[in-house]
């Protein structure tokens, strides 16, 4: 219901979005007058400002000091859904560093804004896989992170409860088909929970079921370098519908969404889950084939054990979900 209400908001909206971001842009600039920024500005002159992205408060305010200070702002670091699900206004005067000519073709189709300030340069974020990857080795990594490097690795980068709060009983039911042998005796499970969560209570209690399971927060180890190597080193990695599989496809692993709710029978909650994958960031990567939706248990599993003995299957898709996506990594 929330979804629908602010797309009717959003459509209403619409027209009046350049007059909008104008009076915005006037009342920012008005507002947002933070002595330390200007004392900054003041000591070291500079020539650009950088951001990640446009919309986070965050941002707005040093958006707001580079127009009125006439310092030129380049945001260089969207995330893969930010055009379709997070950036709901015109974006503010900045230039706009996207990753493919399809992303620009999007911006420049859902929002009035100068084309000359829309630049192609690549997904930076995804380079240093092509470089110097990995930075951390198996054993050194796999004891940090306190797993068996004689063990085979499986990873699943759990999310808020308000996408999919189904995810510890599909952690549950992966570690039962280990211990019954339906999977690989000698695998693990890790589960990497987002940002500023903890584990459930029902997380808890599978810890202290299975030898095998480790629940890892990441505010525990924030590091970039963590959530890459556990899906470099994981045989296949897991989400709801995580930016992680272009992670995934970047370096050549499966990784499975799980559209499902991990009970034994159907429950009134799929049919919102499912609903994630209606976004069109979400369908052009599955189109793409390089990462897959398991929307009931039989689906999940098969795909599970298929990657298992195969961690090939799908190459083709992968390579082809970074070419459309991410476009030339370098």
């Amino acid at each position: 219901k929330k979804e629908r209400t602010f797309l009717y908001v959003r459509m209403v909206l619409r027209p009046f979005r350049p007059i909008l971001a104008w009076i915005f842009n006037l009342l920012e600039e008005f507002l947002f007058r933070i002595p330390a920024y200007n004392a900054l500005c003041e000591t070291y002159r500079p020539s650009a400002i950088i951001l990640g992205t446009l919309s986070e408060p965050e941002d707005i305010v040093w958006l707001a000091l580079a127009r009125r200070r006439e310092i030129p702002a380049h945001a260089v670091d969207f995330p893969w859904s930010y055009l379709e699900n997070r950036l709901w206004s015109v974006p503010r005067t900045a230039n706009i560093h996207v990753w493919t000519e399809g992303m620009k073709n999007e911006l420049m189709t859902l929002f009035p804004f100068s084309e000359k300030r829309v630049h192609v340069s690549g997904s930076q974020r995804y380079d240093w896989y092509k470089k110097k990857f990995p930075t951390i080795s198996r054993e050194e990594f796999f004891q940090r992170i306190g797993m068996d490097p004689k063990k085979r690795l499986m990873t699943y980068f759990a999310g808020t409860p308000y996408w999919n709060p189904y995810e510890s009983g599909i952690a549950e039911r992966i570690l039962q088909k280990i211990a019954t042998g339906e999977l690989p005796k000698d695998m693990q499970l890790m589960v990497r929970l987002g940002w500023k969560l903890s584990p459930s209570d029902d997380f808890v209690a599978l810890t202290k079921k299975y030898p095998n399971f480790i629940v890892q927060s990441a505010d525990e180890l924030p590091h970039q370098e963590y959530p890459s190597h556990l899906v470099y080193y994981s045989d296949v990695s897991l989400s709801t519908f995580s930016s992680l599989a272009l992670d995934a496809a970047a370096l050549d692993r499966p990784h499975i969404f799980t559209g499902l709710t991990g009970l034994s029978k159907p429950h009134p909650d799929e049919e919102g889950i499912a609903q994630i994958f209606e976004y069109e960031f979400m369908k052009s990567a599955v189109r793409a084939g390089g990462v897959r939706v398991a929307y009931d248990a039989k689906t999940f599993f098969s795909l599970l054990s298929g990657y298992l003995a195969d961690a090939s299957q799908d190459h083709e898709g992968r390579k082809k979900l970074v070419e459309e996506i991410l476009g030339t990594i370098d």
